[in-house]
């Protein structure tokens, strides 16, 4: 049985990302919509599909990532002219 939204350690283990990189995405607004369900914060699987698209969205084709460019970080192109 799916219950429909997992605990923010599950979706990290899940997406091969540790909790403090989660909790950084938080920071930045990057991390999936997250619901308080009592004492509990979950990431329903809705939001967890919905980010996984915007993080697909955001690659280029040439592997290059548009984040790097929102974070005034020079992108590894830019960096090697």
């Amino acid at each position: 049985m799916t219950t429909g939204a997992t605990s923010i350690p599950v979706f990290c283990k899940a997406h091969g990302i540790s909790r403090a990189h989660f909790y950084n995405l938080m920071k930045r607004g990057e991390a999936p919509r997250t619901l308080v369900c009592g004492r509990r914060r979950l990431v329903s699987d809705d939001a967890a599909a919905e980010w996984r698209r915007s993080m697909e969205d955001l690659t280029l084709p040439s592997g290059e990532n548009r984040l790097a460019d929102q974070h005034g970080r020079r992108t590894p192109k830019e960096e090697r002219t």
